[in-house]
């Protein structure tokens, strides 16, 4: 959330589509986006708790519900884990993490999926949007076929 607040999506790093560099969207300024971010914070313990109680290791408490979870595994740029305070060996620990995490959420449902997308960051919609929309289409679709 911090890179939120102290930086626009402009300003996050290249390679952003100009639909999203070039408009003023709610996200180009502090002053928009702080009270979202502010109360999204507030609810994190409470979100946390939900989460708890969801979960059970070894259950699939989303049934056969079609789920996609997206990794961006691309290294940031030195300068933004400087920035962090946070070394390469830091992030790659971190990553390791979240790829464990990633493929727990999608054992959740049996009709769960992982994918790794090596050439995304964190923020995969902007990197790789046509990623993002293949596996929304995909889960779409086979909620539609279900019925």
């Amino acid at each position: 959330m911090v890179p939120r607040l102290h930086h626009p999506i402009r300003n996050i790093g290249g390679g952003r589509p100009p639909a999203i560099t070039d408009s003023n969207s709610t996200y180009d300024t502090i002053w928009v986006g702080l009270p979202a971010a502010t109360a999204e914070a507030e609810q994190i313990p409470r979100t946390m708790t939900q989460a708890g109680a969801l979960r059970t290791l070894g259950a699939r408490p989303l049934g056969e519900r079609p789920v996609v979870v997206l990794t961006g595994t691309k290294t940031p740029p030195a300068k933004l884990l400087k920035g962090a305070g946070m070394t390469l060996a830091d992030y790659d620990r971190l990553r390791t993490l979240w790829i464990v995490l990633h493929d727990d959420e999608a054992s959740w449902s049996s009709r769960g999926r992982h994918q790794l997308v090596a050439d995304a960051t964190h923020y995969i919609q902007f990197d790789r949007p046509g990623v993002v929309i293949a596996a929304i289409k995909e889960v779409v679709g086979d909620v539609r076929a279900e019925k």
